[in-house]
């Protein structure tokens, strides 16, 4: 009787050890894209883009990489020239959109928001854009980001009364709403969000992302 016991729990323990040696494999296998499989898993509905996106890459390109960003955003700030690299490095293959996603608890975030979108009518969003980033830590925290942001502009070379003018235009805001409306309804609650081909994914690392652009890419 006792031998049929410790039998059974020796094989209880082995099972036990198979099944936990299949979880730890899975959580550090690498991700992967699969359309299918990341809508069920709850990416939100997909995404529609249009021709008014802020882009960069190619217009015509199959696979487009967005992602709903926040200026104040610590964690945007960091993936920000990893995202620069990954657009350099897939060139024509890719389309990066980006999307404004002002969170509440960042006070300068929408003022943020509207100075690129401002700088975007005179053409120089992705300069106005690029600017913000390397200096959000100039800014972030201050009462004084509508300065920090206007002497942006003006290095930029813009035109100054229309930047101003448009910084607190409805046009402007409802740009930037636009985008976050969108970005509710696609199920955002955080920054950055990705999407690849508009489906959410949730890329632990730049590696992960491009593994999840070659898996969109190949044939």
């Amino acid at each position: 009787m006792k031998n049929w016991m410790w039998a059974v729990v020796i094989l209880g323990a082995s099972v036990l050890g198979f099944l936990v040696l299949i979880v730890m494999s899975s959580g550090s296998s690498p991700a992967r894209f699969d359309e299918t499989s990341a809508r069920r898993a709850g990416g939100g509905p997909a995404l529609v883009f249009d021709a008014a996106e802020w882009l960069r890459g190619a217009t015509t390109s199959t696979v487009t990489l967005a992602e709903y960003s926040d200026f104040q955003c610590p964690a945007c700030g960091a993936w920000e020239p990893q995202l620069q690299e990954i657009v350099r490095d897939y060139g024509e293959r890719i389309r990066f959109i980006y999307r404004h996603f002002p969170l509440p608890q960042h006070a300068q975030a929408e003022l943020a928001a509207y100075a690129s979108e401002a700088a975007g009518l005179q053409g120089k969003f992705w300069e106005m854009h690029d600017v913000i980033f390397e200096r959000q830590r100039d800014w972030a925290d201050n009462r004084n980001a509508r300065d920090i942001f206007m002497d942006a502009a003006r290095t930029l070379g813009l035109d100054m009364a229309k930047f101003a003018n448009d910084l607190d235009s409805d046009t402007v805001r409802s740009e930037v709403d636009k985008d976050k409306k969108s970005g509710l309804a696609a199920q955002v609650n955080a920054t950055p969000t990705f999407f690849v081909n508009s489906v959410k994914v949730e890329p632990r690392s730049s590696a992960e992302l491009r593994a999840f652009l070659d898996d969109a890419l190949a044939p």
